[in-house]
């Protein structure tokens, strides 16, 4: 991929799941691309550092696609964090990203696929 390249924009990917609707946090370059990178939030949710995180992969000539595993909701501070990450059911949320990899394939027309993440994400 190109270093430097300048995003497009940021948008919202909505995705339905057995469990219920949630969405995913998009950015995109300008440049048509063939891979995206899947980045998995930390313990806070998608907050103003994952969106900054995805724009940087976007910058870089990727596709980047934030699953919201708690389907909207930020913690406030460690207590609520550790409150969301502890009630999400690991199914849910590797049923959330599958969906979250299925409609960006769709979408996008990508079907090269990197995956990271932080905190809750990466460990």
């Amino acid at each position: 991929m190109k270093s430097g390249a300048t995003w497009m924009n940021a948008e919202s990917l909505n995705l339905s799941t057995s469990s219920g609707a949630t969405s995913a946090y998009v950015t995109r370059p300008h440049e048509p691309v063939s891979a995206a990178v899947i980045l998995i939030q930390e313990y806070w949710g998608i907050n103003e550092h994952i969106r900054d995180l995805a724009g940087r992969y976007a910058k870089e000539g990727y596709l980047c696609i934030a699953p919201d595993l708690y389907r909207g909701r930020v913690a406030a501070d460690s207590k609520e964090a550790s409150a969301l990450m502890q009630a999400l059911p690991i199914e849910d949320g590797m049923e959330i990203i599958r969906k979250a990899m299925d409609a960006t394939e769709e979408t996008y027309q990508i079907k090269n696929f990197a995956i990271t993440g932080y905190c809750m994400g990466g460990t």
